[in-house]
Parts: C-alpha cells; sequence; structure tokens
C-alpha cells in the first residue's frame, strides 16, 4: 500500500510538470539552432518546461519584444518554434539568451484576403490575420497555425529542409562530426582564410665515372583570401561562395654541393569560386565539402648563380623577371566552430605558366604542373 501511494505522487508530479504554461507565464531560454531565414528556430526549452505543441509566444529582451511564434515541436528538453514575426531580427541570433512569455491567441478571420500567411492555407478557411497595423496580440493555442515560411515556393523548400534537418538527431539535434550540437549561422557571411603548402626535397646524381654530387630543394607557397557568403538562402547559387586571394611562392633549387643554385619568387593575384556540399556553407560544427577552382595573374623573378669551381673556374648570375598565369581545380573540406574559427583542408590539381623576355629579345617559358595538398585556417564574422 505505501508502494502504491508513492507511485501515485509520483505519477501526480510527473503530470503537473507536464501541465502547460498559463498566458503570460514567462521563460528564459536560449536559441540552440536557427534557419537560414530566421522563421525557424531551436530553443532548450520543451514539455518539462511546461511547452506543448500549438503555444504562442512573445520573445523579448530588455529592449523589448523581438519576435513572435509558435510551438511546431516539442521533445522534453528542446522545442522548434516558427516564427512568423521578426520584430528585430538582428536580436535573433545562434547562442542568444532571450525571455518568451506565452501570450493570447491571434485574432482570427474569414477574409482571406486579410490574410497574415495567406497561401499556407485553403481558400475560405478560418486563418489567422494581422489587423488595425500589425498590432495585434499573438499567442494562445489554435488549430491553424499561422506559419509564413515565404510567398515563394523555393524558399518554403528550403525552409522544410532546414526544419527536417533539426528533428533528426538525438534530442532533435543534428550531431557534428565531435558529437557538438552542430546549426547554422548566416550572420557570419564574410570569411578570411589561409593556406601553406611546404616541403623540402634532397637527392644525389652520379653519371659513370664523373663524381657524384648532391642537389636540394625547398618550395614554400602561401595564400590569404577573402570570401563571402549568400545571406538568401532560397537563390541557386545560395552553395556557392566567391573569393579573392593573393599567392606568393618561393622556390629554391641547388646542387653540385651548393656551387650552382636558383630562385624563383612568384606573386599573384587571382579570384575564385568554391561550390558546396555535406552540409549548408554556413553550417557549424559539421564538416562541410567544397569544390574549387581559381583563375590568378602575377610576377615572377627567376635568378641563376654559378659559383666558381675547380671544373668551370668561372661564376655568373643571372636575374630574369617575367609574368605568370595559373589556374586550379581542387577538392576540400571545412570544418567551423560556432565561434567562427575554422579549419580548411584541400588537395587540388595546380598548373602555371611563365613566360621571360631576355635581353636580345628572345624569350623562354616555363611551366608547372601537379597535384597539391595545403591546409590552414579561417575565421568568420
Amino acid at each position: 500500500m505505501e508502494r502504491l501511494w508513492i507511485i501515485l505522487l509520483i505519477v501526480s508530479l510527473s503530470v503537473q510538470s507536464l501541465q502547460a504554461l498559463e498566458i503570460d507565464e514567462k521563460l528564459t531560454c536560449r536559441i540552440l539552432r536557427l534557419s537560414s531565414t530566421k522563421k525557424t528556430m531551436l530553443i532548450n526549452r520543451g514539455l518539462e518546461d511546461g511547452l506543448v505543441v500549438g503555444d504562442h509566444a512573445k520573445f523579448f529582451i530588455t529592449s523589448g519584444v523581438i519576435s513572435r511564434g509558435v510551438v511546431i515541436k516539442a521533445a522534453p528538453t528542446r522545442s522548434i518554434w516558427a516564427l512568423y514575426r521578426l520584430v528585430n531580427p538582428s536580436e535573433v541570433g545562434v547562442d542568444r539568451v532571450i525571455n518568451l512569455k506565452i501570450a493570447a491567441p491571434v485574432k482570427l478571420t474569414g477574409d482571406v484576403s486579410r490574410a497574415f500567411g495567406m497561401d499556407r492555407f485553403d481558400a475560405g478557411a478560418t486563418v489567422p490575420v494581422i489587423t488595425g497595423g500589425g498590432n495585434v496580440e499573438l499567442g494562445g493555442r489554435v488549430g491553424d497555425i499561422p506559419v509564413d515560411y515565404s510567398k515563394r515556393r523555393r524558399e518554403r523548400k528550403s525552409e522544410d529542409k532546414e526544419l527536417e534537418n533539426m528533428y533528426s538527431g538525438q534530442g532533435m539535434l543534428r550531431r557534428g562530426a565531435v558529437g557538438a550540437e552542430s546549426g547554422v549561422d548566416i550572420r557570419k557571411d564574410w570569411e578570411i582564410w589561409g593556406l601553406l603548402q611546404f616541403n623540402s626535397m634532397s637527392g644525389s646524381t652520379q653519371s659513370g665515372s664523373l663524381a657524384e654530387y648532391s642537389d636540394d630543394s625547398t618550395s614554400m607557397s602561401g595564400y590569404l583570401g577573402v570570401e563571402t557568403y549568400f545571406t538568401n538562402r532560397a537563390g541557386w547559387y545560395k552553395d556557392i561562395s566567391p573569393f579573392v586571394f593573393l599567392h606568393s611562392e618561393t622556390l629554391a633549387f641547388s646542387y653540385d654541393d651548393g656551387n650552382s643554385k636558383s630562385t624563383s619568387s612568384l606573386m599573384e593575384f587571382g579570384a575564385g569560386i568554391n561550390y558546396h556540399f555535406l552540409a549548408d556553407p554556413f553550417s557549424y560544427n559539421r564538416i562541410i565539402g567544397f569544390l574549387t577552382t581559381s583563375l590568378a595573374y602575377g610576377s615572377v623573378a627567376y635568378k641563376v648563380e654559378s659559383a666558381l669551381t675547380k671544373t668551370t673556374k668561372t661564376s655568373s648570375t643571372k636575374d630574369l623577371s617575367g609574368k605568370a598565369q595559373s589556374v586550379n581545380f581542387g577538392i576540400g573540406a571545412k570544418y567551423y566552430f560556432v565561434f567562427g574559427l575554422g579549419i580548411k583542408m584541400m588537395i587540388d590539381y595546380y598548373t602555371r605558366a611563365e613566360s621571360y623576355a631576355l635581353a636580345d629579345e628572345a624569350a623562354f617559358d616555363r611551366t608547372f604542373a601537379g597535384f597539391r595538398y595545403l591546409a590552414g585556417l579561417s575565421y568568420r564574422f
């Protein structure tokens, strides 16, 4: 009998904890995820806090109301909201701590021409409406949820896809590669990045009765770029990001025990585009794949030095300058943390043509081609 009372007490407390919130009740919450259009939001409050599907609320900070929405999906510790009114979009962002206040139901109308979000309902249906210049108390629970994703069908499809991603994973969160909660943050649409490539090799050469001599080569290549992303997630170009960059490269060769060497220094300016796949370009805590191509033009200085040796009895130095143009095609991966710092790696096929003009009006060309591996860091802001 005593056990039965304990069980009844636990059930009673559980039911009370799951009771829906009343009008004007408030909660403090954190935005965990946000769709690219800011019309779908995931917060860290759910059924255990009294929120149920159909609840309407105002979201506010100290300066006032920033948005209004309705619960369209709820779990014990999470809930997804459709934001049908953005009063201050700049204040709605991932990791923001805000307050919510349960409010009264929206006003209803049978006049479809006056309906807010009328494109989401059939003609003749009873739908929510904003009257009096948009000053209406939004909230409560109604059967018809006033979700205004977009008047354009393509934008609605994009929003629905992001909403589906929010549902996936444990607790309605998509897990990142390192187990952290992933998301999309379109506030950071600019990026600065740097990539490095370095190699050093040595070898030896021997032919017949000639003495053996060694040769060494080193190369270092660096990129500094600026990239921008399109915040309009409904366009066909939403997965493309253009960028510009500076590329500096130094090649050094030495042979015959260092008695002869040559160096070339390259500086070029270029532009290109990336196409992203596997994840949204604005994602964080997820691996983002990308295809890349770029074209660059610049100048190159080439210097050849021959020192005095027992065999040659001479020394010489020759300086040349020329023009260079290059193109590359590659594939890579990016990974960003929620605060903007990222890691970037790629493998590409790179080809460059150099042209030099000599004093006697003769000319010679050099070409380079091959695969490269580059890695570096980036920062979004």
